[in-house]
């Protein structure tokens, strides 16, 4: 079953307005580590004043510049990939900072060696209460007790961390730091619901029920009980699984906006998936969704991918092999094409790499399917030297156009790792198959192999 994706990013509040509300700030620094050229400077998510200013190095790799500071708020500064600081920007501030850069270009390291001027206190303090928030409570520790002494336990540690926040010298970094605590401190208490008694525990339960499911600011909250509720109560398994979410929906929350809004990212999520009821669903979601907008924005969507659920002939695309060779999809048919796409700097993706050799060695003397890797990496060395590294006994390709490929358009591709699947005359057998890790990936192959 396709459960709802939690969109959660941690991100810091946005700060409050101090004495001072517009301005300028200043940042200097040094920057040690001949490939670095400038550094980049976030600030003010979430606000009318986002910017993202790109600072040159000079000759000595020195760099100053006089930023334009709306409301006080976290900023980041960032040596490109390399490695970033949070810090707190507020106008009329000026902060210093001696960065060494080392490593190599594929393995680069990142080291605040001092800083200076002010807020400098932000430095430790914004990645303190964060490790207050979630790095104190891993899953471990929450199994071994219930909700109530971890709720406790968890009280416990923010007062002592407000307690240390009060000690800050600027109000308005003492402002934000106390909202970014009352905006989390939900989020991380309800993920007790994943916990060994998340499930069972009465305390838990109320909790949870006690959420106001109808608040447009807490959709990510929202999100999170809805998992949570499914998993404490199951759907069913035989029917239509998005047709029984979205009546889950009604059930359970009555704000129109907030239940369209819900209804709209699992349509997404199916509509890119192509199943086989994709036109059942969307006809319920037509007829579900209060706001009429909402099916006219899917709508291209849905007429695009209703041409590529499973049986339907794939869309072709290019790519290249490691000899430069270019290739489409369709030089394949004859064979099964199992696809694993992929890039050098996704984590996730790298992790699969153990399974997906191990996938090979099971297929490699099956002649019904053909396992292939492409890479959206947008730097081809660093895909040729993974390659060399890791010496891979399956076909790799790249598609030098990454996220703007004919691949990743047709397919729509806007996050990896990504697994399709189609069949040896070049139709879909499944636009999101499972990934090389899955426990069920080899039967997954085997029963669609003709």
């Amino acid at each position: 079953m396709k459960l709802l994706t939690t969109l959660f990013l941690a991100a810091l509040a946005t700060a409050a307005q101090a004495q001072q509300t517009s301005g300028t700030a200043t940042i200097s620094g040094r920057v040690e580590g001949a490939r670095i050229k400038y550094v980049v400077c976030y600030h003010g998510q979430d606000t009318d004043d986002e910017s993202m200013d790109t600072i040159m190095l000079a000759k000595d790799n020195s760099f100053s510049a006089k930023l334009k500071a709306g409301k006080p708020g976290a900023a980041y500064l960032i040596c490109p990939e390399a490695g970033s600081t949070t810090f707190f920007l507020e106008p009329g501030t000026e902060t210093h900072f001696d960065i060494t850069v080392g490593g190599t270009k594929e393995n680069p390291t990142y080291t605040l060696k001092t800083v200076s001027g002010d807020n400098i206190e932000s430095i430790k303090l914004i990645p303190a209460v964060d490790s207050t928030l979630f790095d104190a409570w891993p899953n471990e520790r929450m199994n071994t007790m219930s909700f109530r002494d971890f709720r406790a336990g968890m009280l416990h540690g923010l007062d002592l961390m407000k307690a240390r926040v009060n000690k800050a010298q600027s109000a308005a970094l003492r402002q934000m730091l106390k909202e970014h605590i009352d905006k989390l401190l939900p989020l991380c208490l309800m993920r007790y619901g994943w916990s060994k008694d998340g499930l069972t525990d009465k305390d838990f339960e109320a909790f949870a029920e006690s959420i106001d499911r109808n608040d447009p600011e807490g959709m990510d909250l929202t999100s999170d009980y809805l998992l949570w509720h499914m998993k404490r109560y199951p759907l069913s398994k035989t029917g239509n699984s998005d047709i029984a979410q979205m009546k889950m929906f009604a059930d359970l929350i009555s704000n129109t906006a907030v239940r369209d809004s819900f209804a709209v990212r699992l349509m997404e999520a199916t509509i890119k998936d192509a199943p086989r009821n994709l036109e059942e669903s969307f006809t319920f979601f037509k007829n579900f969704v209060a706001d009429k907008g909402l099916v006219a924005r899917l709508q291209p969507m849905y007429d695009h991918y209703i041409k590529l659920t499973p049986g339907a002939e794939a869309a072709d695309f290019t790519m290249t092999d490691t000899k430069g060779k270019v290739w489409k999809l369709s030089d394949m048919r004859g064979r099964a094409v199992y696809i694993d796409c992929w890039a050098t700097w996704c984590g996730p993706c790298v992790m699969e790499i153990p399974h997906m050799k191990q996938l090979y060695e099971h297929f490699k003397n099956d002649k019904r399917v053909r396992l292939i890797s492409v890479s959206l990496d947008n730097d081809r060395n660093k895909w040729v030297a993974k390659l060399k590294a890791d010496k891979p006994g399956w076909e790799q390709f790249i598609c030098p156009d990454n996220f703007s490929s004919t691949l990743a358009k047709s397919y729509n591709i806007d996050g990896i790792p990504r697994f399709l699947f189609f069949d040896k005359d070049g139709r879909v057998i499944s636009l999101d198959a499972p990934r090389p890790s899955s426990k069920d990936i080899i039967e997954f192959i085997e029963s669609n192999l003709r």
